[in-house]
């Protein structure tokens, strides 16, 4: 007489599937890292030479005392703070500034995203910005805010590539008898993050 196979334990059938979700997770973990062509990194000491060859986006690193000075005080600014130099992945060479900042809990705002002038209309923008997003994520971060100029073409391009949506905008007043500058202030809600990897190391 024939005899059905006997059915799986529930407890069989909970770790298959945690075994399914964490392979699909590392599969996804490994396409997002290798999807982008920068990385983030922190400053050291010898980026100095970085500042002194673009003296940018600091006017003070013309020589190679001023970059010291600048370098030193971007290296003691991300001991306390989510600042990180946005590098190329494959030759290793800084391009550019990107930070994150705590507003509240669960809350957080882009504080710095530029890109060396030689560097831009790559994609480089949109990149750092989907690795900030999971920096914050990581972090427990659900909203994430971003700034841009209205005058800012490119930053507000930015913002919609990136599913960014307007949220509001300010009037910012602008030193003498210059006219204000508006402001346009963009949020996206956030996804939990595929992979605490992904964050970049300290």
């Amino acid at each position: 007489m024939f005899s059905p196979p006997p059915k799986p334990r529930f407890s069989e059938l909970i770790l298959k599937a945690l075994a399914d979700y964490e392979a699909r997770a590392r599969e996804a973990a490994i396409a997002l890292t290798t999807a982008e062509a920068v990385r983030l990194r922190k400053a050291c000491l010898e980026d100095w030479r970085v500042l002194c060859a673009y003296r940018w986006p600091f006017p003070a690193a013309a020589d190679e005392a001023g970059a010291k000075r600048e370098i030193r005080r971007i290296i003691a600014w991300q001991r306390t703070h989510d600042l990180y130099l946005i590098c190329e992945k494959e030759s290793g060479l800084p391009i550019g500034f990107a930070g994150l900042e705590r507003i509240k809990p669960h809350v957080h705002r882009v504080s710095c995203l530029v890109i060396a002038p030689a560097h831009r209309l790559r994609g480089y923008g949109g990149q750092a910005m989907r690795l900030l997003e999971n920096i914050s994520a990581a972090q427990d971060g659900r909203e994430l805010f971003y700034a841009a100029a209205d005058a800012n073409h490119a930053g507000c391009a930015l913002a919609a590539f990136c599913g960014f949506a307007l949220h509001h905008t300010e009037d910012i007043r602008n030193p003498g008898d210059k006219p204000p500058c508006a402001i346009r202030i963009y949020c996206k809600k956030l996804q939990p993050p595929v992979s605490r990897s992904m964050l970049p190391p300290v």
